[in-house]
């Protein structure tokens, strides 16, 4: 059995909380291996790293072991609605397009034979060949089942919450000036019926974004920071905290504070952050609403008088001719066809209309996290919370105390805050645990300068040897290195000093020894007290420690000054 099995093994037995030591005892390795092995099995099942109360670090995988990924039957019941609304989407749109082929085909059949005719008129085929291009363009735009590109711009809902939306398809035959976020006719049919795409997060970009809050702020995390970047509960960014640790090779610790806070060296080992995720928190990027048809409402008139129409046609022939024979294609599909292109939106509108007062509320939410995190103190009531929201509001709409009482206690229990009333019973809430985390990742983090770099392929020439004789000469060849400059010693003055006790050997030796020189540099002699210039980097004797540049060496009977050091009482040579 491996040691991750073995692990994996007693955590299903543990069924809670494990520190490093439980497991090192249990599996009868070293901790060291045991915190690897716990980090591997944090990548692939749900886990949170806790602080005890007596500062102890613990891993908790749970009183079930959940692998990451893993779908319960209710998110497959949704994937699987999710694919089955995707089939009939792409089924619906092709067979309106079937429909708005034979529009097409019977409208261009009169623009070709009028074409025609004036190029038989004018002995010229620039008409006809016009003709074929616009049916090449409209052709186009049927089979396009898609609505919108993936560029993005900046929308306000009707409370005044930017969000970002996708750029919709523009007209295919452009009769004048396009107006800024305009949308072609073939595209404005398609969302009537099904509905615009919304702009949805990537689930890995929150990965990115934490990776670069790290790199970009000394190369530390915590749970506060996950919270305010991702708008998690208190739960699930506790386990997107332990997972981000796991992935990025970070290292836990515990302050002094007691508060948990992550390292991650390897993420600010960089040259460049030109492709870091940009850095936005949770209340700065409001949620799209979601819209029945994403279409002015001139548009959607238009669109309805004509599917109206159809829809009219059709029951006409059933009428007259009945389900028989070629009229059924002419009669009963087109029937069902245009009957469900006013079924959908009926039925979508309300289910929009619900979703968007949820949508409505996560943008209020948003504004509450920003003012948590916005305000200071170790307590915030809802008071100064919805001032703070308010007093930042922009074009956003002014928030009322009492009509978000109760998604203010719901969000701070979410954050992990101990809710309680003061003496008027208004409620308030602890998030000091909030504020001693962020403090403690704002001490923990350091502004790591770029080291000098020691060598570069991109210029070798300062480690390159010397050109030879035969080289020296020769177009291209490299200059000779230049010699470094012989330092100047300035002879140090004579001090009479009293008589110092012995010092310990420095550097292996001894005070009242002389210190060598180094190579090159020329050792002037002296009598009683003998000077003898060393390095600029003289010695202590008393303290036996190195000294800075430009201090002597103290040793018995002299002390040296200056640039250059002095040794003590050497004998003259």
């Amino acid at each position: 059995m491996s040691l991750d099995q073995r692990v994996l093994t007693f955590l299903e037995t543990a069924r809670g909380p494990v520190t490093e030591g439980d497991v090192a005892a249990a599996a009868g390795v070293d901790v060291g291996t045991v915190k690897a092995s716990l980090y591997r099995l944090m990548l692939s099942h749900e886990s949170t790293l806790e602080v005890r109360e007596d500062g102890t670090l613990v891993y908790d995988f749970g009183r079930e072991l959940t692998r990451i990924g893993g779908k319960r039957w209710t998110d497959h019941a949704r994937a699987l609605g999710r694919w089955l609304w995707r089939g009939f989407s792409l089924v619906y749109k092709a067979s309106l397009a079937v429909v708005l082929v034979v529009y097409a085909v019977t409208f261009l059949a009169l623009i070709l034979a009028a074409a025609v005719a004036a190029s038989v008129a004018s002995e010229d085929e620039s008409p006809t060949l016009g003709a074929f291009r616009l049916v090449g363009l409209i052709f186009r735009g049927i089979f396009e089942f898609a609505t919108h590109s993936t560029a993005v711009y900046l929308e306000v809902d009707r409370y005044g919450y930017a969000y970002k939306h996708y750029e919709p398809k523009g007209p295919t035959l452009p009769l004048r000036a396009p107006q800024p976020h305009a949308k072609g006719f073939i595209p404005s049919v398609y969302d009537f019926v099904l509905g615009p795409e919304r702009l949805e997060p990537d689930e890995r970009a929150q990965h990115r974004e934490l990776a670069s809050f790290v790199r970009e702020r000394g190369g530390a995390l915590t749970v506060a920071d996950v919270q305010a970047l991702s708008g998690l509960t208190r739960e699930a960014a506790e386990r997107l905290f332990a997972r981000f640790v796991a992935e990025f090779e970070g290292e836990a610790e515990i302050t002094d504070a007691g508060a948990l806070v992550a390292r991650f060296p390897e993420l600010r080992r960089s040259r460049t952050t030109d492709h870091d995720e940009p850095i936005i928190h949770y209340w700065n990027e409001y949620e799209p609403p979601y819209e029945v048809t994403g279409n002015r409402w001139t548009r959607n008139l238009l669109i309805a008088a004509l599917a109206g129409f159809n829809l009219a046609c059709a029951g006409e022939l059933l009428s007259v001719f009945g389900a028989d024979g070629g009229w059924l294609w002419l009669g009963a599909v087109p029937a069902a066809l245009f009957g469900l292109f006013f079924a959908i939106p009926a039925v979508r509108a309300p289910w929009v209309w619900w979703r968007n007062r949820e949508q409505h509320r996560h943008n209020i939410r948003k504004r509450i996290f920003g003012a948590v995190f916005g305000t200071g103190g170790d307590t915030v009531s809802l008071a100064s919370v919805v001032a703070y929201a308010n007093a930042h509001r922009g074009d956003a709409e002014r928030l009322d105390a009492h009509r978000v009482r109760a998604l203010f206690e719901e969000t701070l229990t979410e954050l992990g805050g101990e809710r309680d009333l003061d003496e008027l019973g208004h409620p308030v809430a602890d998030v000091s645990h909030l504020r001693r985390e962020i403090a403690a990742r704002q001490r923990a983090a350091t502004a790591v300068e770029a080291a000098p770099t020691a060598y570069s392929t991109a210029d070798d020439s300062l480690h390159s040897p010397a050109p030879s004789r035969r080289s020296a000469g020769k177009p291209g060849a490299r200059p000779p290195l230049p010699r470094p400059p012989t330092p100047q010693l300035t002879p140090a003055l004579r001090v009479d000093t009293p008589q110092l006790t012995p010092a310990v050997p420095v550097h292996g030796f001894a005070a009242g020894q002389p210190i060598p020189p180094p190579p090159g540099v020329a050792v002037p002699v002296g009598g009683d007290g003998g000077r003898r210039v060393g390095a600029s980097q003289g010695v202590r004797g008393r303290a036996g420690e190195a000294g800075e540049a430009g201090q002597g060496a103290r040793g018995d009977g002299a002390r040296g000054e200056g640039a250059a050091g002095e040794g003590s009482g050497g004998e003259p040579r």
